[in-house]
Parts: C-alpha cells; structure tokens; sequence
C-alpha cells in the first residue's frame, strides 16, 4: 500500500489544476477576458503566500541538519 499516497497526490494536484483551469473559464464566459489578468495575479498572490507559510511551518533546513539518507548511494560499497 506504499505506492497509493503518491497516486492520490498526483490525483489531487490534477484536479485541482483542472478545477481552477475551469472556474476562470467559466469566469471569463460569464463576464469577459479582461478577467483573466485579475484571476492570474490573485492565483500568483496565493500560491506566494501558500509557499511562504509552508516554508514557516516546515524549513527544510541546511543539508547539514537533515537526516543521513536511508540508502547507501548507488554502486557505494562496490568493489571493481
């Protein structure tokens, strides 16, 4: 069952492009193209702010402070 959390990540990620994608199409049929600008600057403004919160509340940290890697790099132990 470790593969079905990537499978449902990629599912939200499609979705949610599709579902904005066409909300501001529907925007734009219902009032006009000079909507589009507007809807690109308030998504642009969003997804800034979203990855400004995640950074707070989530650093990744200097490469130092992260954890040793699970795995030895490939071909590490190898004798040619």
């Amino acid at each position: 069952m470790a593969e079905d959390p990537p499978g449902w990540l990629v599912l939200a990620s499609a979705a949610g492009g599709s579902g904005i994608s066409a909300v501001i199409g529907l925007l734009i049929d219902r009032t006009s193209l000079a909507v589009l600008g507007p809807a690109l600057v308030v998504l642009a403004l969003l997804l800034f702010f979203a990855n400004t919160a995640l950074a707070r509340l989530a650093p990744i940290g200097a490469p130092e402070l992260r954890a040793p890697a699970k795995f030895p790099p490939a071909g590490a132990g190898r004798v040619d």
